[in-house]
């Protein structure tokens, strides 16, 4: 990975979103704007969106749950996983670093081949977010997990490697709780090198994995399976889902059963929404943090 660091400068708009669209009435957003500063080219504007579950101005500070998108942005599947998570007490951030991108969304292959240097830049883009995070008095800097979608799942899993974050957070500063992944490549994630030796978090993982994604090449999730346990970091949770394709939950986005999303270089990728598949993870992402978040003030 690149040996600078990606500094991280954030502004909060004076927006104070009571009520958002994806919010229940009683909830508090906020519209943050992340600039972020490349090694060569300008900084570029990252949106993120930060919820606050409803409680007295005087109450604890909230456990909270990093949200990442994938390379189709902020949609309604970020969101709908979003107001679940806030139902449980837990703040949320949905950001799309993604949004980077120069030329957009999509613009370097992020979904099918994102180069092993930007994912390694990118997992520690999250780690200045957590700092950020940890600043803030509204959250409980001890419990925040990173939740990502597609590429934004890599990321998230990335995150947890020395090497991403001591050159950010230092040796005692805060560290993600959980780490989890939807659908998120395992052969993307071979390639990334998530399952090579080397010191890491002990913070569990957590992935969610379709058996129908076009993707994927035959037998690589197996394979990622057994190099992390060589690597004596089996997934803390691993579930498959055999007939789900990537963006299982994609009806929260598009409203249809079935999507052609556009792939880098041309041509689609099939997505079949499948409900059940959709309420199945996120009942399973939310009893596989709860052990590590728990509630506002339960530490």
């Amino acid at each position: 990975m690149p040996s600078h660091r990606r500094h991280l400068a954030l502004t909060l708009l004076a927006v104070s979103l009571a009520a958002g669209p994806q919010a229940r009435a009683e909830d508090s957003q906020s519209v943050l704007v992340l600039s972020l500063a490349q090694a060569v080219e300008p900084p570029r504007l990252v949106p993120a969106l930060l919820t606050l579950p409803s409680q007295k101005a005087d109450g604890p500070p909230f456990p909270a749950v990093i949200l990442v998108a994938d390379a189709y942005e902020m949609d309604g599947r970020v969101a709908e996983l979003s107001e679940i998570l806030v139902e449980e007490g837990w703040a949320t951030l949905q950001i799309d670093l993604d949004a980077n991108s120069p030329d957009g969304h999509l613009a370097s292959g992020t979904e099918i081949a994102m180069a092993a240097d930007d994912a390694w830049a990118g997992a520690q883009q999250l780690t200045d977010v957590l700092a950020h995070l940890a600043e803030r008095r509204e959250i409980d800097a001890r419990r925040v997990a990173v939740v990502g979608l597609g590429s934004g799942g890599r990321l998230a899993l990335l995150a947890g490697a020395d090497e991403v974050a001591y050159p950010v957070l230092g040796p005692y500063g805060p560290r993600f709780v959980a780490h989890a992944a939807l659908y998120p490549g395992c052969a993307a994630l071979l390639d990334d090198g998530y399952a090579r030796p080397q010191p890491w978090t002990s913070a569990p993982a957590a992935l969610f994995v379709p058996g129908q994604d076009t993707r994927e090449p035959p037998g690589r999730c197996e394979a990622l399976r057994r190099e992390l346990t060589v690597a004596g970091r089996p997934a803390a949770r691993w579930h498959d889902y055999p007939t789900a394709s990537y963006g299982w939950d994609i009806g929260a986005a598009y409203g249809t059963r079935t999507v052609l999303l556009p792939l880098p270089g041309g041509g689609r990728i099939r997505t079949e929404a499948d409900a059940g598949v959709a309420v199945d993870a996120a009942e399973r992402l939310v009893s596989f943090l709860h052990p590590l978040l728990g509630r506002p003030g339960s530490r």
